[in-house]
C-alpha cells in the first residue's frame, strides 16, 4: 500500500479551524448525541474517532480544483494613479509586501478601457514565468495589474481564487503580484521581483489583447 506524507501544519490547522466553525454552528448534532459527546467523551471517544476518518476517506475521491476560468466585469479602473501609494490606496483590509524599488508609472497602457472584462485562469501546474507568458499569450490575453488590483478588493474572491499577475521591468526582470490568504496573517498582497515557479494552486489575470504592444512596467 502507497503511504503518503501527512498534511502540512498549516493545512492542518486550517482544516482544524473550519471544522471548529461547522461544529459550533446550533444543531450540528442531534440533541440525544450531543449529551453524549459531552457527559460520556471516555466512551463515545474512539467510535467518534473512527467515525471522523471514515468521513475523510468518504472524500478523498470527489475533491478537485474548481472550474479553470473565470470572468468578472471590472468597473471605473483608475487609470490615473501612477504610484505606489495610489495602489496601496486600493488594497483596504490586506496586509502589504510590496516592494519599494517597483515603479507603477508605466503600467497604465493607454489602450486599457476604465472597464474592462478581466479574465482569470488556473494552468493547475508549476509555471516559470517565461512558461506563465506563454499560458497568456496562448490565451490572447495581456497582465492588467491595476485592474486586478480593483478587483481583489472582494477580499472572499482571493480566499477562494488566490491570483496574481507578472510582467518584466526594463532590464528584463520579472516581477510579480499576488492577492491571497495566509492563515496566520489574514488577506495579502505581495509585489516584488520574481526569482521561483509558480505553485499550481496559483489563478491567474489578464484583458483581452486588442495591441501588440507589450506591457511595461519601469524599475526605479
Amino acid at each position: 500500500m502507497v503511504r503518503h506524507k501527512p498534511l502540512s501544519p498549516s493545512k492542518i490547522a486550517k482544516l482544524q479551524e473550519l471544522f471548529g466553525a461547522a461544529l459550533r454552528k446550533s444543531g450540528a448534532f442531534d440533541p440525544e448525541v450531543q449529551q453524549l459527546i459531552e457527559h460520556h467523551w471516555d466512551e463515545m471517544g474512539p467510535d467518534l474517532e473512527a467515525s471522523c476518518l471514515a468521513a475523510i476517506g468518504r472524500h478523498r475521491m470527489p475533491l478537485s480544483f474548481p472550474q479553470n476560468e473565470v470572468v468578472r466585469l471590472v468597473r471605473n479602473v483608475p487609470r490615473h494613479i501612477g504610484s505606489l501609494e495610489g495602489i496601496l490606496h486600493y488594497t483596504p483590509g490586506r496586509v502589504k509586501y510590496l516592494s519599494n524599488m517597483l515603479s507603477w508609472a508605466s503600467i497604465f497602457d493607454l489602450h486599457f478601457n476604465r472597464d474592462v472584462e478581466l479574465h482569470y485562469f488556473h494552468p493547475g501546474r508549476s509555471l516559470t514565468d517565461e512558461q506563465l507568458q506563454q499560458e497568456y499569450q496562448s490565451r490572447k490575453l495581456v497582465p492588467d495589474p491595476l485592474a486586478q488590483t480593483i478587483d481583489n478588493r472582494d477580499l472572499a474572491f482571493a480566499d477562494l481564487h488566490p491570483n496574481g499577475t507578472h510582467w518584466q521591468d526594463r532590464e528584463g526582470r520579472w516581477c510579480y503580484l499576488t492577492f491571497d490568504r495566509q492563515f496566520y496573517q489574514g488577506p495579502r498582497v505581495m509585489a516584488d521581483f520574481h526569482r521561483n515557479e509558480w505553485f499550481p494552486y496559483w489563478w491567474f489575470a489578464g484583458v483581452p489583447r486588442v495591441s501588440e504592444r507589450p506591457l511595461a512596467i519601469s524599475v526605479v
